[in-house]
């Protein structure tokens, strides 16, 4: 299989929110001390907001934490082929988990469909995670691997225009994005779409291994 499963690398220290509790009980008695009567009149209210502020930040951080280990938990489990207990794993964290490891799990999803080889699984998981991505990174990710799951499924066509989607987000799999685009392209007679890719590949990979012989067929049909 030439494709492979994307590693996002999570920090476990980052899944912990911080408590504003202090910060706002310094800001409580300094007003307090500054304007004894107001305060004594809204206190009750102020206790009131703090304590659903708090809560709600520990039930999101609590959120946070049970979506993070049904996650690794997940991932543990497709390292160890155990496919179907991933599958179910990433399922309901992509349905039930706040973000970002609803979104990992889509991708991931993914993944585990293209190795699975449950191609319209992976077209629908890519294209739903390359929607809603928010940084041209991981949306350079989802349309390539779109257009891999869509040029798996024999549709040489749609996947051209996903490679080209990809290959135009500025990000570290350009490159493959290219050969994609150019290879879906020759496949279904795409002339036009197939010397754009290849001209790309010239002028932005000029040390890539076929560079050179892409460069001279460029030429020869000037």
């Amino acid at each position: 299989m030439a494709e492979h499963v994307h590693k996002v690398h999570i920090d476990r220290k980052e899944l912990k929110a911080p408590d504003p509790f202090f910060e706002t009980a310094g800001k409580l008695r300094t007003a307090f001390a500054e304007n004894r009567t107001t305060v004594i009149v809204s206190v009750a209210v102020l206790v009131m907001v703090l304590g659903g502020s708090l809560a709600a930040n520990r039930y999101r951080t609590h959120s946070q934490e049970q979506a993070a280990s049904s996650f690794f938990r997940a991932a543990d489990a497709m390292r160890n082929n155990s496919f179907e207990t991933a599958k179910a794993g990433f399922g309901d964290v992509a349905k039930n988990g706040p973000d970002p490891y609803s979104e990992l799990a889509i991708l991931y999803g993914a993944d585990l469909a293209v190795r699975e080889h449950r191609w319209d699984d992976a077209i629908e998981l890519y294209k739903g995670f390359a929607g809603a991505a928010e940084t041209d990174y991981l949306r350079q990710i989802g349309w390539k691997g779109h257009g891999y799951a869509l040029e798996m499924a024999g549709d040489s066509a749609t996947a051209a225009k996903s490679y080209h989607k990809a290959a135009d987000i500025k990000g570290p799999y350009t490159e493959e994005a290219l050969r994609g685009w150019l290879r879906t392209a020759k496949r279904v007679g795409d002339e036009k779409g197939a010397q754009e890719a290849a001209s790309r590949l010239v002028k932005e990979f000029p040390n890539s291994e076929e560079a050179e012989a892409l460069a001279e067929r460029l030429a020869s049909n000037e």
